[in-house]
Order: C-alpha cells, then structure tokens, then sequence
C-alpha cells in the first residue's frame, strides 16, 4: 500500500487479493483498498505482471455497479479456474472470490454507460473476507449523497485521488490540474500560487502529501477561478449594513438569508424564520468558526455559498421515505421495456446483465419476453428478429439475487408471455425456485374483491410481483393461432394506415399462443392484466387489481380524447405504457405526457441514453433511487371527487396555486480544459400549459469561457410564469456552446428547487456528475398572482399589516372587478356618486383611474372628469419590462389609451403607444366645428370622445347660464349642435363597422362570415354596454396573435406530418426490401430442396441399375419392376409437390409483394396530397 495513504487518510477496507480477469487467464497479487470516505477502491500491485509493467488503478464508486461473491456473480470460465487452483467443488470455490462490475462509459455515443461493463475478480482464501467487502461496498456503490455532494465533497474526492495515485510522498501539479478538469495553462497558474505560500518541494513542480489538506484544496479553488460575482454580493451586502470593516455582521448575514434565500412560497406563520442562536450552529456545522465581533469574513461567505445548505435542492430529498403508505397506484413507478436488450430492436444481444444494471439503478418494473425454444426450456428474446437468446432460469435467478441489492421497495416481472403450456410450468417452477419467499402472496388485508385498494409499497417490502394473464380471462385458440398473429404484426408493420393511427393495444399482455397454465396463473395477484375495453367500464368494475397496457400511440389518443378519465382511472388502478413497434433503433418517447395522467409504469428503452431518459433518471433520482415516487395531489383522485384535472387544460386546477420561476444565470465555472462560446439555456416540462421548450426568452447571450469560468455581466431573468403544477413540472439547465451543442445540463423538480443564489453541479450526457463543473445562478420562485390582483395577494401575505391599518383608523376597500366596472360606468353616465380618495389608493395602484368629481350646479348630481392613463402594467414606460428587475414582466391583460383632441380625427399608428394629454385644453364650439369628420377608430374612442364632449359642453352650458337671458338662444344652438355631433359620431361608427364587414365577407367563407360576425356582435355589445379599457385597434392585436398562433399550429402540422412521412417512408421501403429477401431466400431455399431431390432420384436410378445386374441372386425380373415401380412412384410424389409447392409459395410472394407495392404507393399519394 502507498505511504501517502497509510499515513495520510488511513483506509475503511484493505486486504491482500489474487486478481484475475477474463481473457488474459493470469492472476496477479494486489491491494484492494477503500478510503475512508468511500469515493475509490484503489487496486495497487504487489509485484510486475508477467506480462508487462503492473499499474495501479483506481475504481470511482460512482460507476462501479456492484460488488459480488462467486455465488451470485459466476464466472464464466469457473472451470478453467477450478483447474488452475486445484478446488474439488464448484461450491467451495464461488465462497473464495467476488467479481467488481465497474462501468466504463462506452465509445459509442448512443448506447448507455452500463450496458458494456467490465469485470475483475478477486480471490481469497477466507470467506469472510469476501463477505465483509461485500457488505460494506455496495452500500457505498452509485451513492446518491456523493453524486449530488457540494464543492466540497468533489475537493475532497480530488483529494483522496490524489493521494490514492501518489507513488510517493509528493504529488505533481499536472496531477492536481488534470484531476480537477483545467486546462494544461493553468499548471504554471497553480506552481505559482503554491510558490507564493512556499509549499513546493525543491523539484518546483511538486507538492509534499503531508499539506495536501482540504484548506489547501479550497485555497487553489479560489486562487485559480477567483469570484468576482461573490464579491459584488458581499460587498451590496456591506454597502446595506454601511459597515466600514471588511466583516458582515451575523444580523446582516441572517437578514440575508431569511429575505434573499428564503423561499417565499413557505408560509412565516407554520415555517418560522431562521435565528441568531440557529445560525451560529449552522456556521459551526460547515466549518466556519465565530469570532468576537459575531462576523464571519468574505472567505466564510464563500464557504457559506458553495456548502450543501445552498445546493439547489436540499440533501433531505435524496433519501428514500420510509413512509409508503398510499396505495401501489399513488405511485409513479420506475420501468424499463424490453429490458434484455443492449442495441436496437432487431439484431442487438440480449444480456442477463442488462437486468442487472436495470435493477441497480432502479427500475422496480422490468420486462421479460418469454419464448419457447428447441432445447424444451424457455427463453427470453424480442420474438421474430434477430437479436439472441437468453435462459429464463438465468434471468430469474439474477433477479432473485439483485432485486433488493440496493432498495427494498417491491419488483414487478412484467410478462409477455408467448410459450406453451407446457414451457409455463417451467417458467412457474424456476419463479418458485430462485424467487421462493420474495414471491407475494395476497395480503388478508387486501384481497383481490371489487372496491378494494391496492396494497402500498411499504405492505409489500422485499416482495416480487408477477404480471401474466390469469385462467380466469384466458380463451382458447386454435393452432393456427401463430400464423395467425403473425399475418396481424406483419400488417401492422406494413400498413401505413395501421402504423399510423393504432386503434388497439400491441402487447400481448401477459397472453400466450396456447392456455395459461394454472401454476403461473396462481402467482398473479396485485398486477392481473386484462383486455383494455373503455374507462368507464374498468370504473364500474372497481376491480383495482386489474392493469392494462397501452403504446405510446393508443395513450396519446386516450390522452387526447379522455384526459380526465384517464386521471381517475389511474387514481384506482395502475397502467404501463411501452415505446411503439416502429421505435427500431430502441429510442424513447417522452415520459412527462403520460405522467401528466398518472400512468404509474412508464417503460423506456433504458440502453439509450437520450432526452426521455436523462428526464426519467433525473425524476427517480429523489428519494433515494428507490424506483417509488408519490404522484401530486392533482393526480391522485379519489372516487367522490367531480373535479378531475384536464391534462390540456388552459387554467389553473382546482386548489392549486400556480408558481412562477425565475432564473439569472451569473456565472459558470470548470466545465472543461477548452475556451468557447457559452450560452445557457432553459427548458421547462410539466403539463401541456407549462412546458417551455427553446425559444429566445428562455436563452442567455453567449459569453467567453476561456477554460476556467465564464461569466454574465447581463441582469437578464429567465421567467416562466403561472407554472399550474410544480410538482409535474421539471426544470432542465443547458449550457451550449457556439455549435448548439449541449456540454453539460442538469434536470431539477421545480417543487424542490431553492430560492436565492445557488451553485447548480452539472452532469453530462449519461447524467452523471461532472465533477467541479457548476453554474451559479439566482433563482426566485413565487406565487403566481394575475396582473391587477398583486394588492390582493399582498393583504393575504401580510394580514397584520392590513390590521394595524384599522386600528388606525384607515379604511382598506377591497372592491371586485365587476363592481369596479359598473361603478365607473355609472359614474360617466352622470349617475354615480362621487369617487372616494382612497379608492385611488387601494391595493398598491389597482386603480389606475384618477378621478375628481365636479358639482353640476343645473342637476345638483355629481359629475366625473376623467382622466385617462396609458399605463401598461409593466415595469418601464415603452411597454418593455427591466430585465435587471427581479419582479416579472407582466402580460397586459387590459389597455387603457389617452386621447388628444388635436389629433383625434389622424389616424393612430399603435394603440400601445401613449399619447399625449392636456387636461387644459378644452376645445370650444367653434373649434370642434371647423374640424376634420371623426372617423371613430374603436368602441373606446366613441365612449371617451362622446362622454368628454358632453362633460365639456355641460361645463360651457353652466358658464352660459350664469348670464341674461339674452343667451338662451344660444345655449339652444349649442344643445343642437351638441346633440348633433353626438348622432354624427354614432353614426359613422356603425358606418365604419358595415363597411369593414362588407368589405370583408366578399373574400371570405360561410366559416370566416360567421366569426366576422360574431366580432360585430361583440363589439355592439361593448357599445351598448359602453365598457372602456379595450380599444378596436387592441382587439385587432389580440384577433392577430390568435391568428398567428392558429398559423404555428398548423405549420406545426405540417412539419410533424412531413416528419413522420421522412421516417416511415424509408420503414416501408425497408420493410418491402426485408420482404423481398426473405422471399428471395425462400426461393433459394426451394430451389436447394430441389436439387438435393434430384440427386436422390439418380441415386435411385442408380440402385436400379445395381439392381438389375445383379439379378441372377433373386428373381431378377420381379425385384426390377419393383424397384421400377417404385422408383416412378417416388419420382412422381416428388413432382408433384415440389411443383404444389412452387406454386403456392409463388402465389404468397407475390400477394405479399403487391399489397407492399399498393401500401407505399398509397402513402406517398397521402403525402403528396397533403404537401400539395
């Protein structure tokens, strides 16, 4: 063992082996060591190999896949073993020895990380000493603590590894930098920061172990990527305090916290605040020591930042519940399909250790397609391809052993039954053998009786479910059901309209060619499949126990057409939906749609390591790995509940509170020893209403990484507003570089994302960590609160601040929007009365209406001058928002315009645009009469125009009335002229109206004439009503954007159709060439048959010959016409069915041939019509 760590970190585990790997055949002694920690196993050789220089190697728990005694892992050359160490019995030698199974990432990009591992063995002559590595390594294997660790938790990992790998008792600087992910410049960068703290040895290049400390680790990470960031926020924070020292108080740290990190979704009055008494133990608790002053340093608040207490989801989350009680389908469950495969769907391997890496990283349920086979045992394989065989005795056996390796949650075997009766009593027999006690049994709490709720999975621990069709629900078939079923998938793989648009479910669903045999129908219980009919009829049946299984296809159309149902009929029984048969290249569909329904087992192909999966690891990655997680409330229906969820649904659900999100990207750091552009993106997946993909608005700008940190000087947020469910919602992180491509992402639930500033530790493609690669940011996440309606959720979160108001004595009116509006309407109707001053105050600007009333000395009724605002309801005044601003950018849900009579008759360029107001001016008769026609542009000119003449005019009658009667007669001119005005301004508003509808419906249809009208309709009503807010030209904005959206969506249509004519022409034309072949084949086959009849006939004929020279030894004439007989009986036969054979085979080719041919010419006609 190396000096380094003997002296330095000690060890958890170490122990003298033979090693010996597959292929090589030699055995080598080593060292197997763990630190302390249990980041390494650290193999170090004792002596040189026999076949070249021994190298030390180190195994990084994260991708080893476990660590197993001979008995469960066997070797597959136990008895070239057994040979070369003289062991009398299989036995004795499987207690000698444990196999590493470590992960080596695979050079071919689309296949996952696990599905090529490597294996190493290692023996001893002491039992227990592979028992004890065995118990005491695979709980540190794949450990979900250490994949989500801090910054510290990566250092000290660089640091073990460093000491781990020293040949002496120094370490190079080129290790630390290679380590650590730097690029080779920073080598000098790093000889001189130490050289400067004198702790080089006298080489200048190297660093003695003894200092290699976790403070030193730290100071190299801040010396090489200093934080300029950090600093500005340390430094606001002093700049609040006005302290004159280089110290933050514990009062301002804590004010820091509470406001800046505290998530303002949590309720003060049930959560309560941090304290000072609470915040030194925190401090204390990440090594960060108080000091007289009661102030920690800008170093302390580095460590503060970069600590677990503000990774951006809690360590709390990444344990596995104790507590699952609900019911097995208040789940979501974690699943694989076709779980044996390593490659496409046609010609991959199958593999038992597929199984294995499938239930280590946490899939509870996994599929086995069972077969018959020529040997008389059955076989697990994808049926009618080319991909290999598997015994189904080895994979349960391997799952007997592995299921609860690392959790104990319960396991179901999903069968696709496809053998014989009497291949199913095998299947039964070794279930009982290898699986024994772990099989469930039905629970007398929860039988199998209608109305009766599935057993939760804490009820069902350590057990292991079997999903195959029971007696009950089997129906005989004939023999020729196998041709039978074959002619149907043909059909389905080569009929475009069945490919398509699939109106039934593709998998067997625990059928068979023959009956269920009793045995294996006795082991299914909880997950009994059946025959999918409707919702309604499953509903009625309230047979909880009863599952089905549908294809991604048949589950986007129920999806569609029965969300709702859908939802309730998860909330009592569990479904599984599997990738569609023309997914040949093993990818993955999008398992958010079909959680948005709660389907509980949502299998994908787990060797593929694309979007789908990355979202589904990431998922399952919280609590614990354990292959459980508890659907929303939302999601979970209960039976008496009317109000279900639609999964399209454009408004928040019932007793849901919807959540913004915001995000400013400030920093990223260490993502690699290369310089580029960076960009960061953000994706967002939840319900249809809340999934965001790329757009603009949700990028950064691109910024230089120059291989240590780059950084975003912009104050720019990312929002996603009105998030309906945060509990479906996740939240995906991309960083790109100048090509679009994605360097490094993380996939976060948005439920358990932190607010304020947070360190987010990337992950690559396979999503594992990265290391020291982070991207820091600040987060903010709120309550969604409609525009006009902030005063109200302000009351509701400060309720004390409403009551030390009344005990003021001051009023708070909280008035409705409809009463608002009615109010105002009366008011301009001369009726109202008038308007409070505080009205004008109430809930933080609500009402952006100013009004002062006016005493009508004719009427004695109170009047209302208004006067209109063009605020927009956004943070600037051109309509923009701040992006420097952490409050959102509200979306205008009303327009208010101002008018200026000057300019009242031209026609207005936006009504967005604010203009400009002289509330002095007030036109005088003679004015308005040399003026230009008004051509009214919208409902809201005609209201506000008219209303103000006659406040104007009214006004100008009082002044009048005040003199002798001498101007009666003028007032009379005036009222007509008034009047007049008034008829005119109507009049040619409808005018306007007529011309616009007829101009229109002449180039339009029946459809579109009935919507014009419909508009008409609407905007009278608004007239009649007069309702101001809503200008014509805000409407005309609004019908745009409508129009505008239903063009994407068409466009979107078109694209998506094009793009499924691209991929399914070229499955058509493959799958017509496959045809073509094995007919091809077939024919050759024939032809071979042929001519090996053909030499036995001349070998026939050659017997005859024998035979009749022969013929002096019997009777020669009578064995001749024997033999000749003979001979042209067989001669015949022969003929005739080779000739019956030609033809019928003849005939099939080219039925096949011609209904291929009429398939792809009738989908390319489609697309060409479609396309025209």
């Amino acid at each position: 063992m190396s000096v380094a760590f003997t002296n330095n970190i000690g060890s958890l585990l170490s122990d003298e082996f033979q090693k010996w790997r597959e292929g090589d055949g030699i055995f080598s002694p080593v060292r197997l060591t763990v630190d302390p920690e249990g980041f390494f196993v650290y193999e170090e050789p004792l002596q040189q190999s026999l076949i070249g220089e021994a190298k030390a190697r180190t195994y990084d728990l994260v991708l080893v896949s476990d660590l197993s005694s001979g008995r469960i892992r066997r070797c597959r050359q136990l008895d070239k073993l057994m040979e070369l160490l003289s062991f009398e019995s299989a036995t004795s030698y499987e207690d000698n020895y444990f196999c590493l199974v470590f992960r080596q990432p695979s050079q071919d990009s689309t296949v996952h990380y696990f599905v090529s591992p490597t294996y190493t063995y290692f023996l001893h002559s002491d039992p227990k000493i592979i028992d004890k590595w065995c118990s005491n390594v695979n709980p540190l294997s794949f450990n979900q603590l250490h994949i989500n660790g801090d910054i510290f938790c990566y250092l000290r990992k660089v640091k073990c590894q460093l000491l781990l790998e020293s040949a002496g008792n120094t370490v190079k600087c080129s290790e630390i930098t290679r380590l650590m992910g730097l690029p080779r410049d920073q080598e000098k960068v790093l000889e001189g920061v130490l050289g400067k703290m004198s702790l080089l040895e006298e080489s200048g290049i190297e660093v003695s172990v003894d200092k290699l400390t976790e403070q030193l680790m730290w100071i190299i990470y801040m010396e090489l990527c200093p934080r300029p960031d950090l600093d500005k926020i340390f430094l606001g924070l002093l700049a609040v305090e006005k302290s004159q020292v280089e110290f933050l108080s514990y009062s301002s740290l804590l004010q820091f916290i509470n406001n800046t990190q505290w998530d303002p979704r949590v309720n003060d009055q049930l959560v309560q605040k941090l304290k000072i008494r609470s915040l030194k133990g925190i401090l204390q608790s990440i090594s960060i020591l108080p000091n007289e002053d009661n102030s920690i340093s800008l170093n302390d608040f580095y460590k503060y930042l970069h600590s677990s207490l503000n990774s951006i989801v809690t360590p709390g989350e990444l344990k596995c519940p104790r507590a699952m009680s609900h019911p097995l389908c208040d789940y979501f469950i974690n699943s694989s399909h076709n779980t044996y495969l390593t490659g496409n769907q046609l010609k991959s391997n199958s593999t038992v250790e597929m199984y294995i890496q499938a239930l280590l990283l946490g899939a509870r349920c996994i599929e086995l397609d069972c077969w018959d086979s020529s040997t008389g045992e059955p076989v697990i394989t994808h049926g009618n391809t080319l991909c290999t065989k598997i015994s189904f005795e080895e994979v349960i056996r391997v799952i007997g052993e592995f299921a609860f390796l690392k959790t104990d949650t319960p396991v179901i075997l999903s069968f696709e039954n496809h053998c014989s009766k009497n291949q199913q009593q095998l299947m039964a027999q070794f279930c009982v053998k290898y699986l024994g006690s772990s099989l469930c049994t039905l629970l007398p709490s929860h039988p199998t009786d209608p109305g009766v709720k599935l057993p939760s999975p804490s009820s069902l621990r350590g057990k292991i479910l079997i999903k195959n069709k029971r007696v009950l629900e089997c129906v005989a078939r004939s023999s020729s059901a196998i041709n039978k079923v074959d002619l149907v998938r043909v059909r389905k793989a080569t009929n475009p309209e069945i490919l398509l648009d699939q109106t039934a479910s593709e998998e067997w669903d625990g059928t068979n060619e023959g009956e269920v045999d009793m045995s294996l129908s006795d082991l299914v219980n909880y997950v009994e499949p059946v025959k999918f009919k409707s919702f309604d009829d499953s509903l009625e049946k309230e047979r909880n126990c009863e599952m089905s299984s549908f294809s991604e296809v048949r589950g986007l159309v129920l999806l569609q057409h029965e969300g709702a149902k859908f939802i309730r009929y998860n909330s009592s029984h569990t479904s599984r939906i599997y990738p569609a048969g023309s997914r040949i290249s093993s990818s993955n569909y999008m398992p958010q749609i079909y959680w948005n329904v709660g389907c509980q087992m949502v299998a994908l192909n787990y060797q593929t390591p694309d979007l789908p999966m990355q979202i589904n690891q990431a998922k399952f990655e919280l609590a614990g790995n354990c292959g459980y997680l508890l659907k929303p409330d939302i999601l979970r229906v209960e039976k008496t509940d009317r109000n279900v969820l639609e999964p399209f649904t454009q408004t928040p659900p019932e007793h849901t509170i919807p959540t913004n999100c915001g995000i400013r990207v400030i920093s990223a750091h260490f993502l690699g020893p290369y310089q580029c552009e960076l960009m960061v993106q953000a994706e967002m997946f939840g319900l249809p209403a809340d999934t965001h993909r790329r757009n603009k608005d949700n990028t950064s700008r691109f910024t230089n990484y120059n291989g240590l940190r780059a950084m975003w000087d912009e104050e720019k947020w990312i929002w996603f507003e009105g998030i309906f469910s945060q509990d479906l919602a996740l939240l995906k992180i991309n960083i790109l570089d100048e090509g679009s491509n994605i360097i490094a992402h993380r996939i976060l639930p948005l439920s358990l994302l932190q607010n304020g500033y947070r360190h987010i530790y990337m992950r690559d493609k396979y999503n594992l960590p990265m290391g020291l690669a982070s991207l820091f940011v600040q987060v903010r996440m709120e309550d969604f609160v409609a525009d006009g309606l902030e005063g109200y959720a302000n009351v509701l979160k400060n309720p004390e601040q409403l009551a030390r108001g009344r005990q003021k004595g001051t009023v708070m009116r909280l008035e409705s929007s409809a009463f608002k509006r009615k109010s105002m309407l009366s008011l301009m109707e001369g009726k109202g009365e008038p308007i409070d001053q505080e009205l004008q105050d109430i809930i933080n600007g609500i009402d952006k209406t100013r009004a002062t009333s006016a005493t009508n000395t004719i009427t004695g009724k109170s009047l209302l001058r208004v006067k209109v605002s063009h605020s927009l309801s956004v943070n600037s005044d051109d309509g923009t928002y701040d992006p420097s601003s952490p409050t959102r950018p509200k979306t205008p849900t009303s327009f208010t315009s101002s008018f200026d009579y000057e300019n009242l008759a031209k026609p207005r360029k936006n009504v967005l645009e604010p203009q400009g107001f002289n509330s002095e001016y007030i036109p005088t008769i003679k004015s308005i009469q040399n003026r230009e026609p008004i051509v009214p542009q919208s409902v809201e000119a005609v209201i506000l125009t008219t209303k103000s003449l006659i406040s104007k005019q009214d006004k100008q009658r009082r002044e009048l009335t005040t003199n002798s009667r001498a101007n009666q007669k003028q007032i009379e001119t005036y009222e007509q002229d008034r009047d007049k005005r008034i008829r005119d301004i109507t009049s040619n508003y409808d005018k306007e109206i007529q011309k616009v509808v007829k101009g229109q419906t002449r180039r339009i249809g029946e459809e579109e004439r009935a919507k014009l009208q419909g508009q008409k309709e609407r905007l009278l009503e608004m007239k009649d009503l007069k309702l101001s807010g809503v200008s014509e030209q805000a409407m005309r904005e609004i019908e745009h954007i409508r129009c505008k959206q239903e063009r994407e969506e068409a466009q979107m249509e078109l694209d998506s159709c094009r793009e499924l004519k691209l991929m399914t022409l070229p499955l058509l034309k493959a799958a017509h060439q496959n045809q073509r072949q094995q007919i091809l084949e077939k024919v050759q086959e024939v032809e071979k048959k042929s001519v090996e009849k053909e030499i036995e006939v001349k070998k026939l004929d050659i017997i005859n010959d024998l035979l009749g020279k022969t013929g002096t030894l019997c009777s020669q004439k009578a064995t001749q016409t024997t033999v000749k007989v003979f001979v042209h009986h067989q001669t015949t036969e022969l003929e005739r069915l080779q000739s019956q054979e030609n033809n019928m085979f003849e005939k099939e080719s080219i039925n096949i041939l011609k209904q291929l041919e009429r398939d792809v010419k009738e989908l390319e006609l489609k697309f060409e019509q479609f396309d025209s």
